[in-house]
Formats: structure tokens, C-alpha cells, sequence
């Protein structure tokens, strides 16, 4: 049993399998039971010298240069410690309904919001309080400019959702892959904190979705600092923020579903397929979480292996 665990994390690591990694993963998770399982048990220091029964975050920062080298090696252990502090590591782990539960009433509530000011707008030009409700009875007999209403709500609300795809491409590629200076053991923990303890542990279901403390501040700094000098009018920006959370929060629930659900569609089948190679393959492609577009556009998707496969051929 223990050599098919080994012999299947090694294909997935390192073969030219057209089976995607997560399936390796699943059939090693069928056939082994999880008390005989070689994963790093409680005491093991690895061969980088981190303990990894101990709070990770303590350790990192003594890595250096070897941080990238540890941090792209996937551990197969479900779960860690990141703090030494139990009120940070509640904080730091969040389970994938708390997401659905929190930010569908706030994207919801910015859609209201929006277009009741709209709707106020069109009763009284130049009302401009977010706060008033009310007038959504006020134009119900005016249907051109109910109409118009929501085909400018839509058209901002997509836009947000368009700044979120690229927001998430770009977060991922340019922030969480950025070539890091090593020397800097704040550096090497605040990437850990970011992202790498991701990589390192991508089985851990606790650490797959943004955690809402830490969501909550993102989405102030997005509203203010990002769509704030972008889009001026108010009623265009909460729009605008609610098609951005919407796509945060598929984001999220993708993310988590192309980790441990179980694809039959083909497309989501492709993402899950894409997602697992970056994590056990090949982490300088596959950027995109929800969508592959982004990638496809600038040239980071994945190189097909059956193209590859078919030059080798020919160069032969």
C-alpha cells in the first residue's frame, strides 16, 4: 500500500501521464487507508529542516533561498499550523460555505443599493443619497426608464465582473508568482501567509477560501483605492462592486470545487485538470482559477501535452 502511494504522488510529480494529477491523487486516496499513509506525521522535520508538526510560519523565513525550491514541493498532509497564536490560526481558516453565506447578501445589498439610487435619479435629477429608499414604485409606470435602469445596472455590474477576471489573473500571476527577494525572512513569511502555504499544502480544505477578516479589507481597498478614481458616479460603482464580489465568490467556490469535487462537465474538467498541474507540475502556467481566458490571451496557459507530444514526433 505504501509503495502505491509513493509510485502514484511520483507520477503525478514527475510523468508524462495524460491522466490529470488529481486523479492520480484520488486513486492513491481510494486505495490507501490514511493511518498507513507516508505523509509527513506529527514530529517529522522534512529534509529542508522544517518541523511540520510545529506553527510553519515561525520556520519559513529561515529558508531563503530555498523557500521557492520548498514552497513548489506539494506536501500530502490534509491540514497544518500557520500561527503560534490559536486566535490567528482561527482567523486564518475558513470553511468554503462561509463564503455563499457571508458575500451573497453583500453583493445583493451594493445591487439594491445601486439601483435604488438610479431609480432616485430618475424622479429627481441630481439626488444623489445612496441611504433613501423608496422610489423603486415611483417610475414602475415609466417602463422605458425602468429599462434603461437596469441596462445600465447590467452593463457596470459586468464590467465589475470583467475587473475581477482580470484582478484574479493578475493578482495570481504578477503578486503570488512574483520572483521574490529571498534574503528577506519577511518577505519569504508575508508570500507564505499570501499564498504559499497554499502550494505547499494544497489539501488542506481550510486554507482554500479567503478568509472574511482579511476579505473584508481587500474589498474596502478594491472600492476605495481601485474603483473609486475608476468609476466616479456612485451608482455605477456599486454596481460595478457587485459584479466584482459575485465573481470573487465563484471564484472561491471554484477554486474549492476543482480541488476536491469531481468534474463531469467538460470545461470544468479542463480547469480542474489545468489547476492541479500548476499545483503538482508546473506552477509557472495555468494562472486562471475560474476561467482559463487570461491565460490563453498572454500566453501562460499550459503548453498541450498532445501538441507537444506530436513535435517531438515530427522533430524525430
Amino acid at each position: 500500500m505504501l509503495q502505491l502511494w509513493h509510485a502514484s504522488l511520483a507520477m503525478c510529480n514527475y510523468s508524462g501521464m495524460k491522466v490529470g494529477c488529481d486523479e492520480v491523487v484520488r486513486i492513491a486516496d481510494d486505495h490507501v487507508p490514511s493511518k498507513v499513509r507516508p505523509a509527513e506525521s506529527d514530529g517529522v522535520v522534512d529534509e529542508y529542516g522544517i518541523d511540520l508538526s510545529r506553527p510553519i510560519l515561525d520556520q519559513v523565513g529561515t529558508l531563503g533561498i530555498k523557500y521557492d525550491e520548498w514552497v513548489h514541493k506539494p506536501s500530502m498532509r490534509p491540514t497544518f499550523r500557520m500561527f503560534r497564536f490559536t486566535l490567528c490560526e482561527t482567523f486564518a481558516a475558513t470553511s468554503w460555505w462561509v463564503i455563499p453565506v457571508l458575500w451573497i447578501p453583500v453583493a445583493l445589498f451594493l445591487a439594491r443599493l445601486s439601483l435604488e439610487l438610479e431609480m432616485s435619479r430618475v424622479v429627481d435629477p441630481g439626488f444623489d443619497d445612496v441611504s433613501v429608499s423608496g422610489h423603486m414604485n415611483a417610475t414602475s409606470r415609466d417602463s422605458t426608464a425602468v429599462l434603461t435602469v437596469y441596462t445600465s445596472f447590467g452593463i457596470w455590474f459586468l464590467i465589475g465582473l470583467t475587473i475581477w477576471s482580470i484582478f484574479e489573473y493578475g493578482l495570481h500571476r504578477f503578486l503570488f508568482h512574483h520572483k521574490m527577494n529571498t534574503s528577506s525572512e519577511f518577505l519569504i513569511r508575508w508570500h507564505y501567509v499570501l499564498h504559499g502555504q497554499h502550494h505547499k499544502f494544497p489539501l488542506d480544505k481550510g486554507r482554500l477560501v479567503f478568509p472574511p477578516v482579511a476579505a473584508t479589507i481587500a474589498a474596502c481597498i478594491v472600492y476605495f483605492g481601485l474603483l473609486s478614481p475608476m468609476i466616479p458616479d456612485t451608482a455605477q460603482r456599486l454596481a460595478a462592486m457587485s459584479g466584482f464580489t459575485v465573481g470573487y465568490i465563484s471564484y472561491d467556490m471554484l477554486h474549492y470545487y476543482v480541488h476536491h469535487g469531481h468534474p463531469s462537465q467538460q470545461y470544468f474538467r479542463k480547469l480542474k485538470e489545468s489547476h492541479m498541474r500548476h499545483h503538482y507540475k508546473d506552477a509557472a502556467h495555468g494562472f486562471g482559477i475560474s476561467s482559463k481566458f487570461w491565460d490563453t490571451i498572454f500566453g501562460s496557459a499550459h503548453p498541450d501535452t498532445n501538441d507537444t507530444n506530436e513535435n517531438k514526433e515530427k522533430s524525430s
